[in-house]
């Protein structure tokens, strides 16, 4: 095939898998609804729509409904929708 010539394919065994000694519960949340959202449209990676007051109201229920939840770390995309939600759902940080 036309990848061939770069010989990526030879019959080598599989690597082991390192041991797992621990586990990480991962919490993925959604940003809260955006004037876009509302109005149907797609937005992908634009940022341009914000956080409706309905948006606002969702990323307070997933804190309070989070509010027992341990965090290691927070990570969100730069979006304004995404860091408007973490900043309700996380604040400055919890203990």
């Amino acid at each position: 095939d036309e990848f061939a010539h770069l010989n990526d394919r030879l019959p080598h065994e599989p690597l082991a898998l390192p041991q797992i000694n621990s586990t990480c519960r991962v919490v993925l949340v959604r940003h809260g609804q955006s004037t876009w959202n509302a109005e149907g449209r797609m937005q992908g990676c634009s940022d341009i729509s914000v956080l409706t007051e309905k948006g606002q109201g969702q990323a307070a229920k997933t804190r309070d409904m989070l509010m027992n939840v341990k965090y290691d770390a927070l990570h969100h995309s730069p979006l304004k929708r995404a860091a408007e939600t973490a900043q309700i759902v996380w604040g400055d940080g919890r203990d």
